[in-house]
């Protein structure tokens, strides 16, 4: 899979660890729904990802150190 667009879908709850093993990612988008809690640093393994959206959701905490992995981001 290289993309997923699941965004303004009202998908509530938080965003699984298990999302840093699709490593073929290459678009990740997740806005405009009802996430919550952090980002997992799990992201920083999908090396391919160019781009990433979050837009709209209720995230809190940092924003994990693995992103700088992201080059292509």
């Amino acid at each position: 899979m290289k993309f997923l667009d699941l965004g303004n879908n009202k998908i509530t709850g938080t965003i699984p660890g298990g999302i840093g093993n699709l490593i073929n990612l290459e678009a990740l988008g997740m806005g405009q729904n009802i996430l919550l809690g952090a980002i997992p640093s799990s992201l920083g393994k999908l090396k391919k990802l160019n781009f990433l959206s979050f837009t709209n959701n209720i995230l809190s905490g940092p924003i994990p150190e693995t992103l700088g992995n992201l080059t292509q981001l």
